[in-house]
């Protein structure tokens, strides 16, 4: 009984700093959003998400070596093996380099052939591309930190991420950006935080020792069996942008986008203490502890379904006021897939704990 509460206590006052984190990180993306939205078109900010969505797909795509790398720094440190802790970090490294740059390759290939979607000209093209390669290389660095139970240091580089996103498009609304300006200003903002990560995480890590051919199989292998896995969630997370922007255009993606983000407000509580569940019943895993992988998940979900689920039905049954008072009356048509959506990611909420459960096992 005793360990049971050591335990709900790490995970409490862990989730609580990560809390803090994810709530800035949130607010400032909401900020951002908010801002964008009121100072722009809806056809920029609409053909903006659009294109953002897609370079994440082209990423969420792509062998998830990044899962991969938590999963087996965590099974490593639960093992004290520190050489392939070690190698772990380096392989892990190479293979990111070469699927960023294979994905980035075969984007550019399918632009050549005029098979994107909506991608016509050079500067939504290098906007994608930006957005997918930064992405998979700051998701590389916080999967370090992430894999030595660390969660909160890479939390914080998202939450700088979205403070320096959320003053980029300040100062483009101040300036009446163009869209190329827009994109180049927020690409800076990706850019900056992945160089303070990467020293970061050199300065207290290191870069690995050596590739591992063995390790790269095993890398490689569980990124491909999560991307199996999440590519359903991946592809359905945006096949609706893509949908309404290929039939109803770029306007009523920017009305649909507020709906999806009010929708998944109530998850930043849950999301912070699924960073520590991660590494924490991966380490329980490779030490054959069980029984507090049981009690871990058990306590996860009972708290999950008895905290949040007010939340949800409040937001789905205020929908419209939500809207009309933080957005405005131009975006009252989201309260009819708000009221959808939020059910929906309640749902969502419970399926992410089990599938963090398998991808650990």
């Amino acid at each position: 009984m005793e360990d049971k509460d050591r335990l709900s206590n790490v995970m409490l006052n862990a989730s609580l700093s990560l809390l803090f984190l994810m709530m800035a990180s949130k607010g400032f993306g909401y900020l951002f959003h908010l801002v964008f939205a009121k100072s722009f078109t809806q056809e920029i900010y609409g053909q903006y998400i659009y294109l953002y969505s897609l370079g994440l797909l082209f990423a969420g795509l792509t062998p998830n070596i990044s899962a991969a790398i938590t999963r087996y720094l965590a099974y490593y440190r639960g093992k004290e093996d520190a050489e392939k802790v070690a190698q772990t970090q380096k392989t892990g490294l190479i293979l990111t380099i070469l699927v960023t740059f294979g994905i980035t390759s075969l984007s550019a290939i399918l632009y050549t052939c005029d098979l994107l979607p909506s991608v016509q000209d050079s500067v939504s093209l290098s906007f994608l591309l930006v957005i997918c390669s930064l992405t998979l290389f700051i998701n590389y660095f916080g999967s370090i930190f992430v894999g030595f139970r660390k969660p909160e240091i890479s939390s914080t580089y998202v939450t700088v991420l979205n403070l320096l996103r959320f003053i980029a498009i300040v100062f483009a609304a101040y300036i009446a950006a163009t869209q190329l300006q827009i994109y180049s200003l927020i690409a800076l903002s990706f850019f900056i935080p992945l160089i303070l990560i990467f020293l970061h995480a050199y300065k207290k890590f290191g870069l690995g020792s050596v590739c591992n051919f063995e390790i790269s199989t095993l890398l490689f292998k569980f990124g491909v069996f999560t991307l199996f896995l999440e590519t359903a969630n991946n592809v359905l997370s945006w096949a609706d942008i893509f949908m309404i922007h290929n039939i109803l255009g770029a306007d009523s993606v920017a009305i649909y986008n507020i709906a999806w983000l009010a929708s998944t407000t109530p998850l930043i509580f849950f999301l912070s203490a699924i960073n520590i569940f991660k590494p924490v019943v991966t380490e329980f895993f490779g030490k054959k502890d069980l029984k507090n992988v049981s009690y871990l998940t058990t306590y996860m979900f009972e708290s999950f379904s008895l905290m949040f689920f007010p939340i949800f039905i409040v937001l789905s049954t205020y929908s419209y006021e939500i809207l009309v008072y933080f957005i405005g009356d131009s975006y009252a048509l989201g309260s009819i897939p708000l009221r959808i959506l939020a059910f929906g990611n309640f749902f969502y909420g419970l399926a992410l704990l089990l599938m963090e459960l398998i991808a650990a096992d």
